[in-house]
């Protein structure tokens, strides 16, 4: 799974203590991937929570569409690596 390659890649960013990039421009670089990648997972959770929502709000009985197994799977694993991942 994607989410769990970048949260692993942003754990070990994060602990490392010096990044030993050769030129100024290949630090930018690696920072705006940094970025990027954030705003990837950040999109990623915000998706698996409305599904999560959606499904809390069927199982109280409203009158909408279950969610597949499948997809309720996976929003379930990006939110536990997620969590897993936080505070490493």
């Amino acid at each position: 799974m994607c989410i769990v390659k970048a949260l692993l890649s942003i754990s070990i960013l994060k602990k490392s203590k010096t990044l030993r990039l050769g030129s100024h421009c290949e630090i930018i670089t690696t920072l705006a991937k940094i970025t990027s990648l954030k705003r990837k997972i950040d999109m990623e959770i915000k998706h698996a929570v409305e599904i999560m929502e959606h499904h809390q709000r069927w199982r109280k009985g409203a009158e909408i569409e279950m969610i597949l197994p499948s997809i309720l799977t996976e929003a379930i694993d990006v939110i536990l690596e997620y969590f897993k991942n936080l505070n490493n």
